[in-house]
């Protein structure tokens, strides 16, 4: 039951901060006239089904990583982190290695491991914003 909770907290910690992601970067669109083509239909379900929980975070993150990296088509997640790589950011290309394998790989999708990349994808989608906060900054100034 306390897995279950957590594992809830952890989910609509998400959605906030993802939701909290699509407001700054409409906010973002139409300051610097950005093209941004989230749109995301995310619903919360009352399981501790972790598997479900993965792909419902593989929808967010194709969605994060599509707008953040600018692409046009879709990529693998290893090409993601081959991408993130080159940029220097190591964190990323873990996380997108990570659940390239929890995805793909076969192996038990374990609630442990589905919040680990659940905290992981909270903090990288912060310091994502973070980080274009400062950009923006800068290029008015």
């Amino acid at each position: 039951m306390k897995e279950l909770i957590v594992l809830l907290a952890a989910i609509l910690i998400l959605l906030l901060i993802f939701a909290l992601t699509l407001r700054l970067l409409k906010k973002r669109k139409q300051s610097s006239n950005l093209k941004s083509k989230v749109s995301l239909n995310f619903k919360i379900k009352k399981t501790s089904n972790p598997k479900e929980n993965l792909y419902s975070l593989n929808r967010l993150s194709r969605e994060f990583f599509k707008q953040y990296l600018n692409l046009k088509s879709e990529l693998t997640y290893l090409e993601i982190a081959k991408i993130l790589r080159d940029k220097n950011k190591p964190h990323e290309a873990e996380y997108c290695e990570e659940l390239e394998s929890l995805l793909y790989s076969g192996r038990e999708i374990k609630k442990e491991i589905v919040l680990k990349l659940i905290q992981q994808f909270i903090e990288m989608t912060h310091k994502a914003n973070l980080e274009k906060s400062k950009e923006n900054k800068n290029h008015n100034n």
